[in-house]
């Protein structure tokens, strides 16, 4: 029998590779073929996915979401010239005294993009998610020099201000026309772990605001925020900002697809093609996959979707293995729920993998039908 391996992240503990190396490892004996695929959706383990031997990481100091100092990282494709940023990673740790959703900014974002461009990179892949902002790019936007006004002409992003969510709403002008010369050569892949629009009943504030914390009077305010910002993209842009992935990132993919050459991508779709699951899948008996955590987001494209929705067509058997569920209709999917309300110890969570998989039965029926 052949397995197909193909995990995403388990966020903040293993990689895509680390889960499907310890699955491999625990079951080998089991199976007379296992492939190994690293799998993202745009998301957590994107470098995985983008690693290899003409690639090259740069470690870059930044400010993170919270106005701290960070270092993160950045991927160079020294053959094809390209770069590679993962919003995540731009973020930086959530800490007690971080409780104002609204006070995070995408400026470390900024500061990436600035890093490649100085050096002459004008190919860049940029992966959405994972991001704890909402501040629809425009600290991003700040770190890279674009100016914004209020109604009186006054610049609201001076030099010495961390330029973040609670200022949206007094954005009245944005200039950039000096800005879109000097960068009208770059282009920009944006791999969306999500298909979220900018506004409106599937846009990013209805979406993850429970996710990120928002309460219903920051909510208000945020969408207030967000169809300014879409008025005045659209007032100075021919391009349509109804489409969906616009809203991910925080929105930070707005800004971008608004000041540069852009082209959207749904993260599943395209990992799947990179990687060639479905030419996988076709190929093996099982596939096993999961992530640390599905929710009613993971079904509005995010990796999990791609590999179930090939799993069906091919009529694959798929097993799901995640650290938490809060899907409550999940009947209809093969779900190993390793309930996890913290990040394990990886020596508990192998011992309740071992527990809660049982391979004997799985095998049992597929060769029984």
């Amino acid at each position: 029998m052949k397995l197909l391996v193909s995990f995403m992240p388990f966020k903040n503990f293993m990689s895509s590779t680390e889960l499907n190396n310890l699955f491999s490892d625990l079951y080998k004996h089991k199976f007379n073929q296992i492939t190994k695929i690293p799998f993202s959706d745009g998301g957590e383990g994107l470098s995985e996915i983008f690693l290899n031997s003409h690639s090259v990481v740069h470690t870059i100091k930044i400010k993170d979401c919270f106005n701290r100092s960070n270092k993160t990282q950045v991927l160079i494709n020294k053959k094809e010239k390209f770069g590679l940023i993962e919003i995540y990673k731009t973020m930086g740790q959530i800490r007690k005294n971080d409780f104002d959703p609204l006070k995070r900014s995408s400026y470390g974002v900024g500061q990436c993009i600035s890093y490649l461009l100085r050096l002459n990179i004008n190919k860049i892949f940029i992966g959405t998610g994972g991001s704890i902002n909402t501040d629809c790019g425009i600290g991003m936007a700040h770190a890279l020099g674009v100016k914004f006004y209020d109604t009186k002409d006054n610049i609201l992003n001076k030099k010495n201000i961390f330029f973040h969510s609670k200022y949206i709403n007094k954005i009245h002008k944005i200039n950039f026309q000096n800005f879109k010369k000097k960068f009208k050569k770059v282009k920009f892949f944006i791999i969306s772990d999500s298909s979220v629009k900018l506004c409106g009943r599937n846009g990013q504030v209805n979406i993850f605001s429970k996710q990120k914390k928002i309460n219903h009077h920051d909510q208000f305010f945020l969408k207030r925020g967000f169809e300014r910002m879409k008025k005045i993209f659209k007032m100075h842009s021919r391009k349509n900002f109804d489409l969906p992935y616009l809203g991910s990132g925080g929105g930070v993919t707005s800004m971008i697809y608004f000041l540069f050459n852009s082209k959207l991508l749904n993260g599943s779709s395209f990992i799947s093609k990179k990687q060639k699951i479905k030419e996988h899948i076709k190929k093996h008996d099982l596939i096993v996959s999961g992530e640390g955590k599905i929710d009613l987001t993971t079904f509005k494209g995010k990796g999990l979707s791609e590999i179930i929705s090939l799993a069906k067509l091919y009529k694959k058997k798929l097993f799901l293995i995640v650290g938490q569920n809060s899907v409550k209709n999940s009947n209809n999917l093969n779900l190993i729920n390793l309930n996890f309300k913290k990040i394990p110890s990886k020596t508990n969570f192998v011992a309740k993998f071992q527990k809660q998989i049982n391979f004997s039965q799985i095998l049992n029926e597929k060769t029984n039908k």
